[in-house]
């Protein structure tokens, strides 16, 4: 789901970069940290696990307070909070609880 993340965030920054959008550095910050997350389960890194709930929930919740409820969105937007809340689900079922 990560990567999958991460392949969302690359289509969105392409996207945003083609608009000369100023957050797209941003947007390109989020494709490494999701790489870099799923690197380090792999790795059964046990700390790795508070950083899967908290980067996808804080990504989700910007995406969805500047984006979405503004009317901003557009379909990779509704994607990519799919997937954030899709991985903070997983987290908690497989990681935490």
């Amino acid at each position: 789901m990560l990567v999958a993340n991460a392949i969302a965030h690359i289509i969105s920054f392409q996207k945003l970069r083609k608009a000369k959008a100023p957050n797209s550095a941003g947007v390109m910050a989020f494709v490494f940290i999701n790489a870099i997350i799923a690197i380090l389960l792999l790795q059964n890194v046990d700390w790795a696990k508070w950083l899967a709930l908290i980067f996808p929930s804080l990504g989700g919740f910007g995406l969805l307070i500047t984006t979405i409820i503004k009317g901003k969105g557009t379909w990779i937007d509704y994607i990519i909070l799919l997937l954030d809340s899709t991985i903070v689900g997983l987290s908690l079922n497989y990681h935490i609880l």
